[in-house]
Order: structure tokens, then C-alpha cells, then sequence
């Protein structure tokens, strides 16, 4: 009897000293160090007016007091904010406004002829998942490039004018979008309005000049209407319809 009691003894320190040594060594590397931090009150490092507030109405969640994220090269706002890592973050719903020119934003905004600005503005209600090319500062408003992302559910994709009217608006409507550096793409039906034109097909694949956000690499001129658009790819068209100037194809060809 004393000899089992001698084993159960020496048996329950070696399991004691064994959860203790688990505790401290093992747990602290497998368990988050903390609990998450909340995410921190926004300031705004610019200082500037909400100049691209007139691209939306009145009653959009886009003018009810976002968080808004911005560098030269576009503007990121969202209502929800949810860090996942040191540079992941979810955010729902999403809006990216980016220039359609080498302008700075920082000019566009301080510049009272900006009315005669474009800009692209990408619109995804369901929110996205973006991991940036560096840690997030939310309470100095620092805004790196997007490494990768995924836009999940509806995504838009208009050119819009700042100040007047578009006079070929151009559409983009598709779903479950990434971006992979330069690249933008969905194997998703897509459809696309340009003035009176229509297309149609999926597989979509778009090339830009620089990283989406991306302030390293400029843009070629001002003058491109297409701004960081550097090639657009449809890889199954469906359907096309083009508007033609008047006359057709041999308007203005004598014969």
C-alpha cells in the first residue's frame, strides 16, 4: 500500500510539474498575446473638406460619417472596420474613389477647378477583405498600397465626373472581385454600359500602371482619360452592342 501510494505521489508531480511547464511555455506561443485593440478614433492627417461628397445623395452611407483612409492616390471609406491581422483588414461596406489622372489628390481637393476632375469610384456593398503592403494607421489616416484583396458579392465600377454632367458615363457591374497587385480580375459575369453601348461576357482581367493605392510609380500624363487604367480584358465576350457615330461605319467617306 505505501509503495502505490509512493508511485500515485511521484506520478501526480511529474503531471503537476508538466501543466505548470505547459501553462508558461507552450500556451503563451499558441493563445493571441491580449486582447484584440479597439480600433482606434480616426483623425484626419489632410485636413481637407470632403470634396468628393457631391459624387453621392443625399442618404448614402458614404455621408453618414464613414471612416475615411486616404493617400495621393485614392480614397478608401467604410462604416465597419475590423482588423484581422497587422495589415488585414475587413471592411464593409466598401468605396474606393482613385483619380483618373497623375493628379494628386491632396491638389485635387485644395484646387477649385477640381469640378472638371474625373474619377473612378468602386463600390462594394458586401464589403472586402484587403491586406495592405504595410500596417494600417488609422489615427494618422496613412494609407499604403493594396497587396491583395477580395470584393465579395455586387461590385461596381464607374467613371464618374466631379461638377458636371458625364457625358458618355461608363459602367462596369460584376461580382466577387480580386486584386492581386496590378491586377483586378473575376471569372463573374460581367456587363459593361458606355453611353448607349452594351457589352457583355465574363472573365474579366484588368491591368493598371501602378499598385491600386500605389504612390511609387507615376502615372504617365495627366491628360489619360483613363487614368491607372492600362488594359482592359474580357476573355468571353457574350454580346455587344456599339453605338456608332451618325452614319454608321462609312459616315463621313465620300464615295
Amino acid at each position: 500500500m505505501k509503495q502505490f501510494i509512493k508511485h500515485y505521489a511521484k506520478a501526480s508531480l511529474i503531471v503537476l510539474i508538466s501543466m505548470v511547464a505547459y501553462s508558461v511555455v507552450v500556451v503563451p506561443q499558441i493563445e493571441p498575446h491580449g486582447p484584440v485593440a479597439e480600433l482606434p478614433e480616426f483623425s484626419d492627417a489632410f485636413d481637407i473638406d470632403k470634396w468628393w461628397s457631391e459624387m453621392f445623395a443625399d442618404g448614402d452611407w458614404q455621408l453618414n460619417k464613414p471612416t475615411i483612409i486616404q493617400n495621393k492616390r485614392g480614397v478608401l471609406l467604410a462604416e465597419n472596420w475590423e482588423q484581422i491581422d497587422e495589415t488585414t483588414w475587413r471592411l464593409q461596406p466598401l468605396t474606393m474613389i482613385l483619380p483618373a489622372s497623375d493628379a494628386s489628390l491632396l491638389d485635387i481637393a485644395s484646387d477649385p477647378q477640381h469640378a472638371s476632375r474625373d474619377m473612378w469610384l468602386v463600390n462594394a456593398k458586401e464589403g472586402a477583405v484587403i491586406h495592405f503592403d504595410a500596417p494600417l494607421d488609422l489615427q494618422n489616416g496613412s494609407l499604403p498600397s493594396v497587396k491583395h484583396g477580395q470584393l465579395a458579392g455586387a461590385i461596381t465600377i464607374e467613371r464618374r465626373s466631379i461638377g458636371r454632367p458625364n457625358e458618355r458615363p461608363w459602367l462596369l457591374t460584376t461580382s466577387d472581385v480580386a486584386i492581386d497587385r496590378c491586377h483586378i480580375s473575376t471569372p463573374q459575369p460581367v456587363a459593361i454600359q458606355w453611353g448607349s453601348s452594351r457589352i457583355r461576357g465574363r472573365d474579366l482581367r484588368i491591368t493598371l500602371r501602378n499598385e491600386v493605392l500605389g504612390e511609387n510609380v507615376p502615372l504617365d500624363s495627366d491628360e489619360n482619360p483613363w487614368g491607372p487604367l492600362d488594359e482592359l480584358e474580357l476573355y468571353r465576350l457574350e454580346d455587344m452592342d456599339v453605338e456608332l457615330p451618325a452614319g454608321g461605319l462609312w459616315g463621313g467617306i465620300d464615295p
